[in-house]
């Protein structure tokens, strides 16, 4: 107190005399010699907002106030931690000059004032005091804590939760005097970060505390993007609907906090029931929405924001969680899952493609979850591939999959894992789910062959559901949703994890559940334990208005692979040798493909790569993205790729092996020069064809300088690559190794039979880039229609679900709809599925590359043709545009037929219907005897082939 002094001339701005004389107990006249004489000495404050103590340390030794009324008022605006002159100022209109004058006589008669925004009437209510002055006295005691007392705005028990230290016990003085020295917040709907990113004003200013108390001051000014957990204007609006007659001038969160029970959540992704469930340790039966206060909501924020947990070394349950812009959902729910998950648990979240700052504020917020680990994929992998991703990432035995808008339980996670653990015939479980407004959900399902799904006791009461769980204990059941699926990972070794064929989503878990059941596993339902589901938060926003008809469309591939299957049928198995252990004695080898991982024939030809190399190496299927053991081995199933048992496969990105050397590299690529630069010490380049791009570029001709051969798939593809090699200036042997076609075992006797005319057309739906011309095999059964009626069209190929993707099948359906065309269309059919469909056919119809400059743009042609050399296999008589590798494929077979017009293809398919059997017969043979020349076998060899050039290359 030595360093502090005061001018005789004291002013009204620094001494209130109204707040003096009843402190010191002398008369209102002599308030200023009082203080002048004896009040500094005893530690008596001269005003309201001035704490004698704190204010000197904040300003330094030197501090003096000033003897000019308008300087002195500056001073204490700045130097007052409870009093802010540009906020009352603001909040009550008037000049910043006479704002803390216009403060002391308000509080003088008793009176409230808006003094600081984060101090608000409802608080000095919520302290019971008569006077206002004696609850500023109150807050203004730095050696006493706030933590019995309620505030809207601040939080005393969460700031001293987040802070990295304390200097004083009470804990608004020690965040507004210290200038966030702490890095304690003063509420959990305060998140300066978040607010930040959309504030170019407050970037450079993180650690000035008055900045966040301008933007809490004024939630209308800044809008929802102030936090992350509150909405200030879907809750005033949500609120004034329910309340018309409530005050509108009150702040939105004062208003929010007023709320006793039956709270309008913050935020539409902050749910009052789901929080108190998984944060307050409460029964289900005390979490309703009447039972649920604001300041409940906000004591179970401040659970989660606060929480911690510890790394675990050897997990033995991984939960797996995908977030797609839902961040608030995402990071409470694996709040949840790891506050309440049994000890020695982790949490894995994979910020699947969504806006980046979705993954740093998740980061940010789960930073003190050890048990929380965030994984980043730049690209949407979808639902079923997103938790394939986060399985092969999993350590440990059991697996419990959790949407990120589902919430569980103080006891659920700890349930699930000990019925497994305790019932060894049980391959998975789960529990009961409930809405958001505690209705039930779900309470196991049962879903038929046809698709049609049925979920047990949905939109009955909890107080019902109750009472059915305390008679029924757990039991076998045939669906449960994987929002919240707790599975042995064994099982998943067995059956594999999410089928992409369900891509982008819905029926993955139908299908999954199905298939764990038909190899004979069990699957149990737990009625007693509970979720929150806030069904289909992230989905149908991502849908829009495709939501139904992509429903529609899985239940439809669901229906085709169950339906009149026998019992015990197994569409699906984990392939061992993908994922297998390196052998130290083997040489490595990299396969890099660029491009998604789908059903095709550049997938084909990839994969059978890959099986090649790895019967005698360690193989890694290098990708951008990040590829799941279970796609890798599903699509390599679906292609009909066969592998031996001592093959070794493993999947990793590009990015994971790039700083490491490999004796074999091999890249997949679209352009004349590789995607990325070789690193092996031999490398070889497979290009597909030499698109036009951006590789083209001449400084990144250097890529090719490491290569030592480049394979492709047809003379046509050697033709045009040769000719940009000239352009180039290189010389690089390139090998044609034509695709490896699959034989079917396929029975098709229809060549030689006089009835309906069948064609058929296999390619991926997609009407840009490289397109198969659907639309112009429908008018080529349109315009053969007119020659022979008798003749109908199959369409098989895979589709995506991309909305241009959906829309051209869409369109393609209605044409053929509208000149009533019998052409059926199988999306994303299975290869049993297409198999039965070629059996079924007597042409095979190509139409790729139709319309295109056949010089100028000869990337628009099939390079090779997989599909036409399969219809050849099984004796179907080609009909093909006259360009590219079918035209090529098709010369030298001398079986088939070429065009360059619909006519000319409607003629070629009225020539084939006017055949005799005995001529029919004739092609097919010759077409099955020239399809040899594409086999596995011989692919294989071609490949050897190449690697022994190589190699021998390579010694000398």
């Amino acid at each position: 107190m030595e360093n502090f002094s005061v001018s005789k001339k004291t002013t009204p701005f620094f001494l209130d005399n109204n707040f003096y004389y009843k402190t010191a107990l002398v008369p209102k006249s002599d308030a200023a010699q009082h203080y002048i004489a004896d009040g500094a000495s005893i530690g008596l404050k001269p005003h309201p907002f001035f704490e004698v103590e704190v204010e000197v340390e904040v300003e330094g030794a030197d501090w003096r106030p000033s003897e000019k009324p308008e300087i002195m008022a500056k001073q204490l605006a700045h130097t007052s931690v409870l009093f802010d002159a540009k906020f009352c100022a603001q909040k009550n209109n008037i000049d910043i000059n006479i704002a803390l004058d216009f403060a002391s006589n308000r509080i003088a008669d008793n009176q409230w004032v808006d003094f600081h925004p984060l101090l608000t009437r409802t608080d000095f209510e919520a302290a019971g005091l008569l006077s206002i002055a004696v609850w500023l006295d109150m807050l203004h005691r730095s050696d006493c804590s706030l933590m019995e007392m309620q505030f809207d705005h601040f939080m005393p028990g969460y700031y001293r939760k987040t802070a990295r230290e304390l200097k004083y016990e009470n804990e608004l003085i020690d965040y507004l005097s210290n200038d966030q020295r702490s890095g304690g917040l003063p509420h959990v709907f305060f998140v300066p970060w978040y607010s930040a990113q959309f504030r170019d004003d407050l970037k450079q200013t993180l650690n000035r505390q008055d900045s966040w108390l301008d933007m809490l001051a004024d939630f209308s000014r800044y809008g929802h993007k102030s936090s992350p957990f509150f909405d200030p204007l879907e809750f005033n609006h949500l609120f004034r609907m329910r309340n018309p007659e409530a005050n509108k001038e009150l702040h939105p969160l004062a208003t929010f906090m007023q709320q006793k029970s039956g709270v309008i959540e913050p935020q539409k992704e902050v749910l009052p029931t789901a929080l108190a469930f998984s944060f307050l340790d409460r029964s289900i039966d005390n979490c309703g929405l009447e039972d649920v206060s604001a300041r409940d909501l906000t004591e179970a924020l401040e659970v989660a924001l606060t929480g911690s947990t510890a790394i675990p070394e050897a997990p033995n349950l991984t939960i797996c969680i995908l977030n797609y812009n839902k961040p608030v959902h995402s990071v409470l729910s694996a709040m949840a899952a790891a506050r309440n998950a049994p000890e020695n648990s982790e949490v894995l979240v994979l910020d699947n493609g969504s806006n980046p700052k979705d993954y740093e504020l998740i980061c940010l917020l789960t930073r003190q979850y050890g048990n929380i680990r965030v994984i980043r994929s730049r690209q949407n992998l979808f639902f079923g591939e997103g938790n394939n991703i986060l399985l092969d990432q999993a350590r440990s035995d059991k697996i419990l999959f959790l949407n990120n808008d589902a919430y569980v339980g103080p006891t659920t996670i700890v349930a699930l894992v000990a019925h497994l653990d305790a019932n060894p015939d049980a391959a998975a479980c789960g529990c009961t789910f409930l809405f958001p407004d505690l209705r039930v959900q779900e309470a196991g399902g049962v879903i038929s062959d046809c698709g049609q799904q049925l979920q047990l006791h949905k939109n009955s009461a909890l107080k019902l559901q109750r009472q059915y769980a305390a008679n029924a204990g757990p039991h076998p059941t045939q669906y449960i949703s994987s929002a919240c699926f707790c599975v042995r990972r064994s099982v998943l070794e067995d059956v594999g994890g999410y089928d992409a064929l369900y891509e982008p989503l819905y029926f993955e878990d139908s299908d999954l559940c199905r298939r764990i059941t038909s190899a004979g596993y069990q699957i149990d339902y737990l009625p007693d334990q509970y979720v929150i589901h806030f069904e289909n938060a992230s989905t149908r926003e991502f849908l829009g208005e495709g939501f139904m008809s992509q429903i529609n469309k899985n239940r439809e591939k669901f229906r085709n692979r169950w339906l009149y299957q026998p019992q015990g049928y197994r569409p699906r198995t984990l392939l061992a040798q993908i994922g297998r252990a390196p052998d130290p004695a083997r040489p490595l080898a990299i396969v890099f493909t660029p491009y998604n991982l789908g059903i095709g024939g550049g997938e084909r030809y990839t994969l059978s790569i890959v099986a090649e190399l790895a019967k005698d190496h360690n193989v890694i299927l290098a990708t951008t993205m990040p590829c799941s053991r279970t796609r890798v081995s599903f699509a390599m199933s679906d292609l009909g790729i066969e592998l031996t048992d001592e093959m070794i496969i493993n999947v990793a990105t590009i990015d994971e092996v790039a700083q490491g050397g490999c004796d074999l590299m091999v890249v997949i690529g679209n352009e004349a020069i590789p995607p990325v630069t070789m690193f092996g010490k031999r490398n070889i380049y497979h290009c597909q064809f030499p698109f036009p791009g951006h590789h083209e570029d001449r400084w990144q001709s250097v890529r090719l300088n490491n290569i030592d051969a480049v394979i492709v798939n047809s003379e046509f593809t050697r033709f045009h690559l040769g000719l940009c090699y000239q352009s180039l200036g290189v010389d690089i042997p390139v090998h044609v190794t034509y695709a490896p076609v699959k034989y079917m075992e396929i029975t098709n006797n229809l060549a030689a039979e006089t009835g309906p005319l069948s064609l058929i057309s296999v390619g991926r739906f997609d009407p840009d880039g490289h397109s198969k011309r659907q639309d112009v095999a429908i008018k080529v059964l349109e315009k053969a229609h007119q020659f022979n009626p008798n003749s109908q069209l199959k369409l098989v190929g895979g589709m995506d679900g991309s909305p241009s993707r959906s829309a051209y099948v869409e369109t393609l359906m209605n044409h053929a709809k509208s000149q009533s065309l019998p052409v059926e269309f199988r999306v994303n059919a299975s290869r049993s599925e297409l198999e039965e469909a070629l059996a079924a056919s007597h042409i095979y119809l190509h139409a790729c590359g139709f319309g295109a400059d056949l010089a100028g743009m000869p990337e628009k042609q099939e390079h090779f043709g997989i599909s036409v050399v399969e219809g050849m296999m099984i004796g179907l008589i080609p009909i093909v545009f006259d360009g590219g590798g079918p035209a090529e494929i098709i010369r030298a077979a001398g079986v088939g037929f070429r065009y360059r017009s619909i006519e000319e293809a409607a003629v070629a398919v009225q020539t084939v219907a006017a055949m005799s059997p005995q001529e029919r017969e004739l092609l097919s043979s010759k077409a099955k005897e020239f399809a040899q020349r594409f086999t596995d076998e011989r692919f294989q060899s071609r490949v050897r082939t190449v690697l022994d050039i190589v190699k021998e290359g390579k010694k000398s």
